[in-house]
Formats: C-alpha cells, structure tokens, sequence
C-alpha cells in the first residue's frame, strides 16, 4: 500500500494506505494506540521504515527482522518519513479522516518532499 516513487519529491505514495484506512479506521486505531496495541506501533514504524529504505534506495537485507545498518543521517531521513507518515495518519484519524485519501497524500508529499528537498539521500 506504499508505493514507491523514485523520480518524485516525495519517495512514498500512500494513497490507497490512506483510502485503506479511512474504510476501516478502527482497525488502524488499535494497531496504534491505546493499551491494546502492545507493540503494533513498533511494529507499523519498522515496516514504514524498511519500505522509506528501498523508497531512498538504502539496504534492507533478506529479511524483515535485520536490518543493514546504514549511517546516522540516512537513518534520520529514514525515521523523518516513516514518523511523518505515522504522525499525518494519526492526526488524520483524530480529526475523522476528513479529506480524500489524495488530499491527505498530497499534504504528506509536500511536507515530506520539502523536508528532503537538497537532502542528498541513498546510495550513490
């Protein structure tokens, strides 16, 4: 539900991620807050971090429990995304998924892309 988008401002596109979750809010809720979701937030910023990885074009190994090690300032740009996306979702949930999965897109693009913007990122 993240797709990739190499040649843009904004490496993610998770427009049908938040289509996905504004047809079932709840289930995402659980997963995130709450005493219930243990430790579903840990777990959804690690998927968000590896697929920011391949998205900056940075290593993520074989599997999904080890993780290459890259260094500090790809390891920041890499929590900035996956953190921006989990913060955009979460206010977008508190304020009752209001907008269209694009329009919420389009925001977390610009903030993102802006926040990257003559940041030089990935492998070379």
């Amino acid at each position: 539900m993240l797709a990739i988008r190499h040649n843009a401002p904004c490496p993610l596109d998770a427009t049908n991620l938040f289509a996905h979750i504004q047809s079932s809010p709840r289930v995402f809720k659980s997963l995130t807050s709450g005493a219930e979701a243990g430790s579903g937030p840990r777990v959804i910023r690690e998927c968000f971090e590896r697929r920011v990885r391949e998205a900056l074009n940075l290593p993520v190994g074989d599997t999904y429990e080890d993780l290459p090690a890259i260094d500090q300032r790809q390891a920041m740009l890499t929590r900035f995304v996956a953190s921006s996306l989990l913060a955009i979702l979460a206010s977008w949930l508190e304020h009752g998924a209001e907008g269209s999965p694009q329009d919420v897109q389009n925001f977390f693009s610009k903030i993102v892309g802006e926040g990257l913007a003559g940041v030089k990122v990935g492998r070379q």
